[in-house]
């Protein structure tokens, strides 16, 4: 966790989803939705459910059906965030999103990536 990356994004953030709008982050910095002061695409906080397979299938298919009835202003993707005890292996978000060819494809139809900042990329609503 980098904090000050964190506040910088959310600044970022606070910046360029006009109050009201809402942000989904694709990995574990859950600290990003209270810092941007933005409503919340999912009630998912992060990915854990999508990625362990227990979960994975319904998690999926409830996150998609989420997005793709109300797409988030905004979309982050972390780096570096690999939870080998909880999810079972060593891959971060971002590499977990090309594992989830639904999400992946998705984020390339409706988002443009703006700008990275340290681990956090951030891409914006096209």
């Amino acid at each position: 966790v980098d904090a000050r990356a964190n506040r910088r994004l959310a600044a970022e953030l606070r910046e360029r989803v006009p109050p009201g709008g809402s942000v989904f982050v694709w990995g574990f910095e859950p600290v990003l939705y209270d810092w941007s002061d933005r409503r919340l695409a999912s009630p998912y906080i992060y990915n854990v459910p999508q990625r362990v397979s227990w979960a994975a299938p319904r998690a999926r298919a409830r996150l998609l059906a989420d997005l793709r009835a109300a797409p988030p202003d905004a979309l982050v993707v972390v780096h570096g965030d690999p939870l080998p005890m909880v999810t079972g292996d060593e891959i971060d978000s971002a590499n977990a999103l090309g594992r989830f060819a639904e999400l992946d494809a998705f984020v390339a139809e409706h988002y443009g990536r703006l700008k990275r900042i340290e681990d956090l990329d951030l891409y914006i609503r096209r």
